[in-house]
């Protein structure tokens, strides 16, 4: 799938962070079901195995969406 199918706001600049930027991403990211990792109130799982696994699956997809945007 490409990038613009998934997210298609403008590159982050100095001028549009808190205008359109940070407001859009959150939104993407919830729309994912990221968010709640991206943000701190969903922490990584203490023991090892599947959870574990997920987030840090989870985590490494909220990176890439974020650093494509």
């Amino acid at each position: 799938m490409s990038k613009a199918t998934e997210y298609s706001n403008p590159k982050l600049n100095n001028h549009n962070f808190l205008t359109t930027w940070k407001s859009d991403a959150i939104g993407f990211l919830m729309s994912k079901g990221l968010w709640r990792l991206v943000n701190g109130s969903k922490l990584r799982p203490t023991e090892a195995g599947d959870d574990q696994d997920k987030w840090d699956d989870q985590a490494e997809q909220a990176a890439g969406y974020l650093y494509n945007m």
